[in-house]
């Protein structure tokens, strides 16, 4: 259901850049709201779950330090200076991807997070897409 909004506010965001141009012959003032509105809804940084894993992420400084991510077709493991964490994949309820973090929900609140940037290449990124698409349903 997520992935459908998140593709659905990203047509709305076209729809409001295209539409910005004759907001001007209505009020000029609407212009910079229609650019503004609609390049943030395409982007996708008006989101409301992924809006709150980035204000968790930016409030709690313990989130910053560096973890290895190692999934294969059972789980996840995450390591980091002083902890190893293996999930299964039977823990989490679903999968939500943004533009630039993919979120593992496994209970109210309870989120991995793991941003786009951490893969190193983008066959990486996309092994992991599938591998997690097939483990999870899609938010």
């Amino acid at each position: 259901m997520h992935a459908k909004q998140l593709r659905r506010d990203r047509w709305i965001g076209v729809g409001c850049l295209i539409l910005a141009p004759f907001a001007a012959l209505y009020s000029i003032w609407l212009v910079p709201f229609f650019l503004a509105f609609g390049l943030l809804l395409w982007l996708g940084f008006l989101d409301p779950q992924l809006m709150q894993v980035r204000m968790l992420y930016r409030r709690n400084p313990d989130l910053r330090h560096p973890v290895d991510v190692i999934a294969d077709d059972t789980g996840i493991t995450f390591r980091s200076p002083g902890s190893t964490t293996r999930v299964e994949w039977t823990r989490y309820q679903r999968l939500v991807e943004g533009p630039d973090v993919f979120v593992l929900v496994f209970g109210r609140d309870l989120i991995h997070i793991i941003p786009m940037e951490a893969f190193v290449a983008r066959e990486d990124k996309e092994a992991f897409r599938r591998l997690a698409r097939k483990a999870l349903p899609q938010a």
